[in-house]
Order: structure tokens, then C-alpha cells, then sequence
């Protein structure tokens, strides 16, 4: 960058990430990148100005009318805060003296989403739910807006059906600013958005909708009033729900007060309990093994250093979801007095003890509250055990991302009794459960896709017929796989769709010594019985490169004039009206539909001014269907294949394979289930928790996950979790049920052995 007078002429390269909708490439990315020349004064010009910029531009590139981005941030993944100005910004992630372009990434929604499904998962606070079922497409639509307690961040998350298809985090400066300063932003500032023709934008069917007037489906704005701005205390969030019988949007306003908000963020720990202190000086602590989640690599993280009564020289965890500090002893231990201490070393200190809670367990999966640590300050806390616990392993389990302990001792007697265990509360054998899962009723109605190897394709080079035009195929782009390109309608009208055709590059020669000129053009393909039939929709023109790889661009009619001697070549396409539903994703719409012949023949009749003609024939073959399988899929997450399971159900009308997977995710500590939109929710150890809980309460041996559920007129989805009422209702199984337009499933899968690794983490 170059500096004149304060002003700097600086290249941003930008990454635009928007998260593809193709099921079979759900782990990609696809990424736009830009050029943005500036010359603005650094020292003025906001990141929210350059957001404002980026919408433009990627807007006016994607051909939409508008783009959502609601996150940038650098190379280095560190987020761009919105009140920075452009220099505070690069000079804060170390990239104001690069001589290099300045990399930045812009998140849209969905692809923001993605990357913070597992935010989702942590403990949350719901401030409002606002829903609708829209009838007119059977999908319920909803906005909630909430607080994550690990950070106080507001969120707001927007569902049509089963899908996220917006997120939104505020911090809490974002929030403050904005109730304080809100004369600044306007009355109103658009949070969050939704409208239907995004999904058409997307899978490229704008053209039928590009004259209808746009309206949000989904929306949500921080509104101020009059007396909001004028006391400068409060905003309001105004959310908006149309569905397509509603004339006008259902709306509903939340009033968020800056002192409410600063309840909300600030998780309220002032339910301190008074303890009695009691000297330990003249008794020996009860040794144990230290085991922690994660190393703090600056701390001692030692047995001997959590005996030092200072608290100078303990332990501490990374940055984690669910850090703990744990305690294993070699025999089962009758504890009556634990000391602790926070970590007395700088940086740290008792706001990374504060909150955290003490547990025990006789098996290292199971956990037993005793206390949460609440009135944690920086002196020594003595915690009194009048129960008879008897158990051989103990934690503390934090409250915040991290864990940092000075001073952990434990007091009492090493028992000679055995743990006492039941199925009560510890489960039964997973051997057991394995002959329970394995004795459960199953379904599977309809076959399986079958994977056919692409045919091989015969091109045949002579054309035929009295005309002096001479015909022939040419395949000289390396982007061309075959010598016919396929594409589909995305929506069947009356239960039929086109099934479109392109020879992309046809050449087409005069041998003759005078003009000639093409009146008409025919196309035609050999049906199951062999015999030739006409096709639809006959199409003359040109392709070229465009911004997306090859496109075409149409003629109104098919007269050329060809001069003596002259070739020319053009694209030529026509349709197969076919009985039945097209592929929901581009990959699936790119081939004949499974009721045509393979290989496909297909032929080309150009007729001249003289009514004479010339033909020419071509094959058209699919490829062979790429379908997810559970050994693809474990490989390409590398996953435990022994903690990991695959439920499928495929399509063979729409050629489509959905699926559920389930794994233990040990990064951020919890079982995943990912179905094949790709689409991830995680739940971490206190969820299974509170669902045996509930279970418990309601005397119920299953509990519908709902998170799961889709209930769309292609697909289905319901899962359950089965917990055994006969050892305290531990959760032991999952029974998935899938159903598609063809296929249904219904199968039980293991999960005890996966809860029991989540449990050890």
C-alpha cells in the first residue's frame, strides 16, 4: 500500500465463502474472488463501510439484488469488529505492512452458519421465539432471537423447515452502541434476512421471478423509537414473518433495555453459600492422578504443583467448550473436605474458577453434581462432603471456555469397600445393548440406486444427407466431458420436465461456391423401440466463457447465411419432455433421466434454402453416480469408523442418496448428526443428561430429537433416542426413520458406545 497525504491507495483481495447447496459436495466452499482497489482516508473508513462495498460488488457479480454479509474476517480467522476503521483493522491482525494484497474473507449467512454450528450447541438463553407454519409449502418458519452465556453475544437465527438459513451474532459492544448511539445507525438497522427468491438466486431459476417484487419472508431489524432515542436506553427487535397466504407480515417486537441486556450477558453468580473454614495443616491429602482436558503450556499443570497452598503453581486448560480438571484415584476414595484455590498467576485468577461444578463418578462416563463453585474469590474455598460418596474418580468441570485451578486437595479415607455400581447408575453391558439393537424391528421398502458405469460413447463423424452444408462435431474445450452437455428443468409443471440437450459446438461448412443459407433445424433421438422422435424446443446460438465456465447465448430464430467457402460454428439444443420429477441439485439435473436409453442417440438436421438437408448423429452416456457411502464418508471426515454410523435412504426418482450420520466429534466434545444437506447438530454430554431427565420424569423410553426432523414432500426425517428404563433411563440407541419419494428406512444404531468415548473426554 502507498500512502499520499493521508490518503492510501491499497488492493483488497477479498474471498467471498457462500456454502454450496449441492448434497454432494456439502464440505465445500465455493469462493469468489475479488479485487477491490481502494483510495479512501484508512484513518475514517469503517469495516462496516467496507461491507456496505463488498454487498455491492458481490451483489452486481452473482447477478442478485442483494447480499448478506454478516461476518468478515482476516486470513488468520480473526474477526473484523465493525467500529474499526480500515487502518485499526489491519494493523490489528498485522497486515497494515504486508506488501502483498491484503487478504480478507466475507462470510454470506449460510456459510457463517456453517462454520458456527457448533456455537449453537453451547448453553444458550432463548429470548423470544417467534414461528409460523406456512401452509402454502408446509414449512414452519421461525426467527429466534437469544444470548449465548459463554459470551453474552446476542444471536438471531432464522429456520424455514429444517434448514438455518440465517445467523446473526451481536457482541456486546455491538448491542451497546447500538441502544446508545442509535441516531447513528437510523431508526432502523436490518439485522437478519430471508426471502424465497434467495433459494432461486442460488440454484440459478430467477429468471420467471426477476419481475415480482421482492418481499422478506423472514426478517429482523433493531427498530429505536422517539423515546429510545431521546433516552438513549433501548431498541426495540422488530420481527417479520410472511407466509404465502399472509396479504401482510406477521410481526412481533421485543423491547431490549440496556440495563435487561446487562443481566442477560452476565450470568449471575451472587448464590454464594457460606462455608466453614477448617484447618488441613495437620493432615495429608489423599494422593491421585492429574488428568485435564486440555495444557495450558504456561502453567505447571502438575499433582505436586496443586498441592502448593500459595496457588501460584497449578494448572490451567486451553481455550475449550467444557474444559475439566480431573482427579482419578488408584482405589475408591470416602472424601469429607476438598480445598481449592484459584490459579494465582497473571492473566489468570478466580474468574476461571468461579461458576465451575464439582462432580464424582464411579465409572469416568457417568457424572454426579456436588456443588457448583459460586462464591469462589481469590482466598482458599473449603468444600464440606457430609455424603457418603464413595468413588474413585472426581472433576471440576468449568464454566467458561477455560479452567485454571492453584490449589486442589482432597481430604478423607481410602475405602476398602467396592464402588458400589447398578444399572441404576451405570447402564448394563454394552453387549447387552448391542443384542437389544440388533433384536429391533428394521425397515427398508424400495431397492437401492444402482452405481452403472458410464457407457462408452460412440461419435460418428460422417453426416449424411443431399445438402452442400457439411456437418461436423467437434469436442476441442477441456471443460467438455462428452460431445452432448444435459441440464433439467428444476421444477416438474403437471407431473413433466424438460430434459434439455446441447451440442455445444457444431461445425458447420459450405462446400458450395455460393451462399446458402439455414432455414430450420431439427433435432430428434431413438427411443426405447428404436425408432426416431422429435424433440422440443429447438434452439440455435453461440456458447462462450463467461464469469462461470461455458454459457450460451440463443438465437430468436434459426435463418444464417453461410458465404461460399465459410465455416461457422454454433451450439444447438433441444428438449425431452419426460414423465416424472427432475434432480434437486444441479449434479443430479445434468443427465438423461433414468426412463431414456443409455447410451442416448442423438441427431442433428439442418435444412438449407433449398430444402435439402444434412444430418449428423451423436451419443450421449451418464456417468456413473457418485453417491455417499459410509466408508467415503468416514474417510473423508476421518472419523472412528467404530464410533461412527450411516443411515441411508436413497431417491430413484430424483437419483438423490439422504442419509444421517452419527459420530463422536471429539474437537468440541460431543455426538454429531449430519445429514446429507450437510447441516450438523452437535450435542455435548449435558444434553444426553437432561434428556434422561426428561425421560425419567415422563416415564418415556424414547425422545424425539426434533432438531432432526424434516418433514418436506421429498424427504423425512424423525429420530429418536431410546434410553432403557430399567438402568435409570441411560440413553443406549437411536431409531431413524427416512423416507423418501421411492425409499423408506427405518433402522436402530448403537450410540452406548459412542456416549461412553464422549464421556471420557
Amino acid at each position: 500500500m502507498v500512502d499520499h497525504n493521508n490518503k492510501t491507495q491499497i488492493r483488497l483481495k477479498i474471498d467471498f465463502v457462500s456454502l454450496l447447496r449441492d448434497k454432494h459436495s456439502v464440505r465445500e466452499d465455493t469462493t469468489l474472488k475479488i479485487i477491490v482497489p481502494l483510495e479512501e482516508d484508512l484513518k475514517t473508513f469503517t469495516i462496516e463501510q467496507l461491507r456496505s462495498t463488498l454487498q455491492a460488488i458481490v451483489a452486481k457479480k452473482l447477478s442478485r439484488p442483494s447480499i448478506a454479509l454478516p461476518l468478515l474476517t482476516t486470513i488468520d480467522g480473526y474477526e473484523l469488529e465493525n467500529q474499526f476503521t480500515l487502518q485499526q483493522a489491519l494493523i490489528e491482525n498485522n497486515l497494515y505492512n504486508r506488501h502483498v494484497d491484503t487478504n480478507i474473507i466475507a462470510l454470506d449467512c449460510k456459510a457463517l452458519n456453517f462454520r458456527l454450528a457448533k456455537t449453537l450447541s453451547e448453553k444458550s438463553t432463548t429470548i423470544y421465539t417467534f414461528e409460523k407454519t406456512d401452509f402454502g409449502d408446509s414449512r414452519k418458519k421461525q426467527i429466534t432471537v437469544g444470548t449465548l452465556r459463554t459470551t453474552g453475544q446476542l444471536f438471531i437465527k432464522m429456520i424455514v423447515g429444517s434448514q438455518c438459513v440465517a445467523f446473526q451474532l451481536y457482541s456486546v459492544d455491538d448491542i451497546e452502541n447500538i441502544i446508545k448511539v442509535g441516531t447513528s445507525l437510523g431508526k432502523q438497522h436490518l439485522i437478519a434476512s430471508y426471502n424465497h427468491l434467495d433459494e432461486l438466486y442460488e440454484n440459478g431459476n430467477s429468471e420467471e421471478e426477476e419481475s415480482k417484487q421482492q418481499q422478506y419472508e423472514l426478517l429482523a431489524k433493531f427498530k429505536k423509537t422517539e423515546e429510545d432515542l431521546l433516552l438513549q436506553k433501548a431498541v426495540t427487535i422488530l420481527l417479520s414473518i410472511k407466509t404465502t397466504s399472509d396479504e401482510t407480515p406477521a410481526t412481533y417486537e421485543i423491547p431490549l433495555e440496556l440495563n435487561q441486556y446487562n443481566r442477560i450477558k452476565k450470568r449471575v453468580t451472587q448464590n454464594a453459600n457460606t462455608t466453614t473454614s477448617t484447618s488441613s495443616n495437620d493432615r495429608t491429602p489423599l494422593a491421585f492422578k492429574l488428568v485435564m482436558s486440555s495444557q495450558y503450556s504456561s502453567c505447571t499443570n502438575t499433582y505436586e504443583g496443586l498441592l502448593n497452598d500459595s496457588g501460584e503453581q497449578g494448572c490451567g486448560t486451553d481455550s475449550e467448550t467444557g474444559p475439566w480438571v480431573k482427579a482419578v484415584f488408584e482405589k475408591p476414595v470416602k472424601v469429607n473436605q476438598i480445598l481449592l484455590k484459584p490459579l494465582n498467576m497473571s492473566g489468570w485468577g478466580s474468574a476461571y474458577l468461579k461458576g465451575s461444578t464439582l462432580q464424582y463418578s464411579l465409572d469416568e462416563m457417568d457424572w454426579t453434581d456436588v456443588e457448583q463453585l459460586n462464591d469462589i474469590t481469590d482466598d482458599i474455598k473449603v468444600v464440606q462432603i457430609k455424603e457418603n460418596i464413595v468413588a474413585p474418580f472426581w472433576r471440576v468441570l468449568g464454566a467458561t471456555n477455560y479452567l485454571a485451578i492453584g490449589t486442589l486437595k482432597f481430604f478423607g479415607e481410602i475405602s476398602d469397600s467396592p464402588v458400589v455400581t447398578s444399572f441404576a447408575s451405570v447402564g448394563k453391558s454394552i453387549e447387552v445393548y448391542k443384542e437389544l439393537v440388533n433384536n429391533a424391528n428394521s425397515v427398508k421398502e424400495g431397492d437401492d440406486i444402482q452405481i452403472v458405469p458410464q457407457p462408452k460413447v460412440n461419435r460418428y463423424q460422417e453426416d449424411n444427407g443431399d445438402s452442400s452444408l457439411k456437418l461436423l462435431i467437434s469436442c476441442d474445450d477441456e471443460e467438455l466431458q462428452n460431445y452432448v452437455t444435459v441440464n433439467s428443468d428444476s421444477y416438474a409443471k403437471d407431473g413433466k420436465f424438460n430434459n434439455y440437450f446441447t451440442f455445444p459446438s457444431i461445425t458447420i461448412t459450405n462446400t458450395s461456391s455460393e451462399t446458402k443459407s439455414i432455414v430450420k433445424i431439427e433435432m430428434q433421438y431413438k427411443n426405447e423401440q428404436g425408432e426416431w422422435t422429435d424433440m422440443k424446443g429447438v434452439a440455435l446460438g453461440m456458447r462462450y466463457k463467461g464469469y462461470y465456465g461455458l454459457q450460451y447465448s440463443w438465437f430468436d430464430d434459426h435463418n444464417v447465411n453461410l458465404d461460399a467457402g465459410k465455416s461457422v460454428s454454433y451450439a444447438v439444443s433441444g428438449a425431452i419432455v419426460v414423465q416424472g420429477k427432475p434432480g434437486s441439485t444441479n449434479y443430479t439435473r445434468a443427465r438423461a433421466h433414468s426412463s431414456l436409453p443409455q447410451p442416448l442417440v442423438l441427431k442433428v438436421i439442418i435444412i438449407d434454402n433449398e430444402g435439402k438437408k444434412k444430418e449428423i448423429w451423436a451419443e450421449q452416456a451418464n456417468k456413473a453416480l457418485d453417491l455417499a457411502t459410509f466408508e467415503e464418508r468416514v474417510n473423508y471426515l476421518q472419523l472412528d469408523k467404530d464410533l461412527s454410523r450411516f443411515i441411508y435412504c436413497d431417491d430413484r426418482e430424483q437419483l438423490e442418496r439422504n442419509y444421517i450420520m452419527i459420530y463422536l466429534d471429539k474437537s468440541y466434545k460431543s455426538v454429531a448428526f449430519k445429514n446429507s444437506t450437510g447441516l450438523t447438530y452437535s450435542y455435548n454430554q449435558e444434553f444426553f443428561k437432561s434428556q434422561e431427565f426428561k425421560a425419567k420424569k415422563e416415564e418415556k423410553s424414547e425422545v424425539e430429537l426434533t432438531d432432526l426432523n424434516s418433514d418436506s414432500s421429498d424427504f423425512k426425517v424423525q429420530v429418536h433416542l431410546l434410553l432403557d428404563s430399567e438402568s435409570g433411563y441411560k440413553p443406549y440407541a437411536c431409531r431413524v426413520r427416512l423416507e423418501t419419494t421411492t425409499n423408506k428406512t427405518e433402522q436402530v444404531v448403537l450410540i452406548k458406545d459412542i456416549l461412553n468415548e464422549l464421556a471420557k473426554l
